[in-house]
């Protein structure tokens, strides 16, 4: 059974996890699990890896072109204002228009 959980962590040391995940074609999670089993001394193999999820991207117009989509802080900050909140309602209104 697996938990599903938060974690506050450096935004830094995020970025490198990121990037060694994907060097070795594996899910952050996987890296982080197999870290932590390490650490309590639990045999690394012990859970079957899972296949590593495809990650796609596309372009919008609701999107801020200035915010990081990889910066949960930077995503708060954005939900946050009221600036950016008027942004995204006339993104929307010129995307359906």
């Amino acid at each position: 059974m697996k938990i599903r959980t938060t974690f506050l962590i450096d935004d830094e040391l995020y970025r490198q996890v990121k990037v060694l995940a994907a060097q070795k074609r594996r899910t952050v999670t996987s890296l982080i699990e197999e870290t932590l089993r390490r650490m309590v001394g639990e045999p690394a193999g012990s859970t079957p890896e899972a296949e590593p999820l495809p990650f796609h991207t596309f372009a919008s117009a609701l999107v801020a072109p200035d915010l990081d989509l990889t910066s949960n802080a930077a995503i708060d900050d954005f939900i946050g204002r009221e600036d950016d909140a008027r942004f995204v309602e006339a993104m929307a209104d010129r995307v359906h228009a």
